[in-house]
Parts: structure tokens; sequence; C-alpha cells
């Protein structure tokens, strides 16, 4: 019992010989510091600033008198105060948290992807990247998916929430792919996805971003390569104007 005690208060944010020494006190009651050492196998060198600091945290009561004694204050208080410490440091963690995601997100924001090319060595790690554009997508994403079924499974969830923030997605599959059970066409409308024959893997995002696959993902390489381009508005008329003749052309 002790021991799990024990442990209990580690986890509350109390030192090994902190909650040893507490441990004791609410077992024994008043004690004197030269046995509560004894007790709490804390050495005695130390257990006076053990207590000490447990007094501060209003953990322990000191009672006047020779010898000089101690006593824990009621094991109930004890675990709501050491708790509510907790749940303190944790809303502070979570704020601090917060502070760096949007920092982090002011950061990704002001990043120039006026011609940045990625070189990845994994086709995983091309799928990861594409994922996370879509996912920042606000308005809407067009594009052409050259993806065979084991390279969309992992990017669906990334649809699935951009569609669910109302997302506009238009999608041309390559034809052989849409045919098969687990392309995109099982969580896209089917007015937003059409089949063609192409080899393209190219995207916008909000009608601002480009993402084009430079390397055929469906082929074994080394390595492969995707560009992002921001605020280029030849590349992306070049990709939309074919985009929409595939796809009036596509009955």
């Amino acid at each position: 019992m002790a021991d799990n005690i024990e442990k209990l208060f580690n986890k509350m944010g109390l030192t090994e010989y902190e909650s040893r020494v507490l441990s004791a006190l609410i077992k024994k009651g008043e004690v004197e510091a030269p046995d509560i050492s004894i007790m709490a196998n804390v050495p005695k060198t130390r257990v006076y600033d053990v207590l000490e600091k447990l007094d501060k945290k209003q953990l322990v009561i000191p009672i006047s008198g020779r010898p000089k004694k101690y006593k824990a204050i009621d094991p109930q208080k004890i675990v709501d105060i050491l708790l509510n410490e907790k749940i303190k440091e944790l809303e502070s963690l979570k704020t601090e948290v917060e502070l760096l995601k949007n920092k982090l997100l002011a950061k990704t924001e002001e990043e120039d992807y006026s011609e940045k090319v990625i070189k990845v060595k994994d086709k995983r790690d091309f799928i990861r990247i594409l994922a996370e554009e879509i996912e920042k997508a606000n308005n809407s994403i067009i594009g052409f998916s050259h993806l065979d079924i084991e390279h969309i499974e992992p990017i669906k969830e990334s649809v699935k929430k951009a569609i669910q923030k109302n997302v506009n997605v238009m999608v041309i599959q390559n034809k052989d792919v849409l045919q098969r059970k687990g392309s995109f066409g099982d969580i896209l409308e089917k007015a937003s996805i059409k089949g063609y024959d192409h080899e393209l893997n190219a995207y916008i995002i909000d009608n601002n971003k480009v993402i084009l696959g430079i390397s055929n993902i469906k082929e074994n390489k080394p390595e492969y390569h995707l560009t992002i381009w921001k605020s280029n508005p030849i590349m992306i008329a070049m990709i939309k104007n074919h985009f929409d003749e595939v796809w009036k052309k596509i009955k």
C-alpha cells in the first residue's frame, strides 16, 4: 500500500524523498525528524530539507516543542493540493504548446514556396507531404492524381477532413485505379471525380499553391522529387487550364 501511495505522489509531482517522507507521516502521525529519516529511508542529511519543502507546499505541519515533530495534513487534502497543482501545470503546458503551435503555423505560412523542390527517399514521405498540404486547404482542391490504391489509402483521411471543412474537391484520377475498390471514388461524390488516362500528380490548393510530383511514384526509384509553388500564377493557370479542358472532355 505504501509503495502505491509513494508512486502516486511521484506521478503527482513529488520527488522520491518527498514521497517517502509524506507517506511515512501519513502512516505514523506526529514524528520527529530522526525517526522520519529511519522510517522513510531518507538520509539524515536530507530529511530536514525535505520536510522544509513539504512544509512550503503546505503538505506537512511542524509541531513546536522539544523535540520538534512533524505531521501530515489530512490525506484527502494532500491529494487535492497535488492534483490541483498538476492541473495548473498541465494547463500552463497546454498554453505554451498552443503558443508554440501558433508560432510554427505563422512560420510555415511565411515560408516562400516560389520554387521549392523536395527530395524524399520513400514513397510514403511523398504521400505524407501531399496529405499535409491537402489538410491545409480552406476553399478548394483540384488536381490530377496518378496515385495507385496503396498510395491513396493513407491520404484518404486528409481528403475527408477537407470535405468536412466544405472544401470543394475535384480530382481527375487515372482511369484504371478509379475503377478499382479503394480509389478516391469511395469518398468523393461522382460529380467531383472523373477517370482519365494520364500520368500526372499535380494539385492546386486554394487556387494559390501548386504541388507537383516530378518523379513517377509508381516506379521504384532511389529517391522521389516533388515541388511546391506558392503564388505562382503562371503555373497555376497552366495546370488549371489543362484540368478544365480534360474535365470538360470526360463524359
